[in-house]
C-alpha cells in the first residue's frame, strides 16, 4: 500500500474517532437543550464532513496512483461509492433542534 492510500486512510480512521466524540455532545447538547452544545456540535460535524469530502477528493484525484481498492495486479477493482447523508442528516437535525430550543425559551 502506498505512502497516498495510507493518508486518506488515516485521515478517514480519525475523523471516524471524533466522529463518536463528537456524538457524544451532540447526545448531552440534546439532553440538556444546550444551544451551546447544539452549535459546536453542528460545526464540528461540518469540519468533520469537510476534511472526509476532502479526503474522498484527494483519493480520487491520485486514484491511479493509490491502489487502494485493489491490488496492483488488478487495476479494475472498483472504489466503492461512500455517501456522507448520515452527517448532513446530523447537521440538520442539530441546526432544528437548536433553533427549537432557542424559541421555545423566547416564549416562556
Amino acid at each position: 500500500m502506498s505512502l497516498h492510500c495510507l493518508v486518506g486512510v488515516y485521515i478517514l480512521i480519525t475523523a471516524g474517532g471524533l466522529m463518536m466524540l463528537v456524538g457524544f455532545f451532540g447526545c448531552c447538547g440534546a439532553v440538556r437543550e444546550s444551544q451551546c452544545l447544539l452549535g459546536s456540535f453542528f460545526a464540528c460535524l461540518l469540519i468533520i464532513f469537510a476534511a472526509e469530502v476532502a479526503a474522498g477528493v484527494f483519493g480520487f484525484l491520485n486514484k491511479d496512483t493509490l491502489n487502494c481498492c485493489g491490488t496492483a495486479e488488478s487495476q479494475s477493482t472498483q472504489c466503492p461509492d461512500r455517501t456522507h447523508d448520515t452527517k448532513i442528516i446530523g447537521m440538520i437535525f442539530s441546526m432544528v433542534l437548536c433553533c427549537a430550543i432557542r424559541n421555545s425559551r423566547e416564549v416562556i
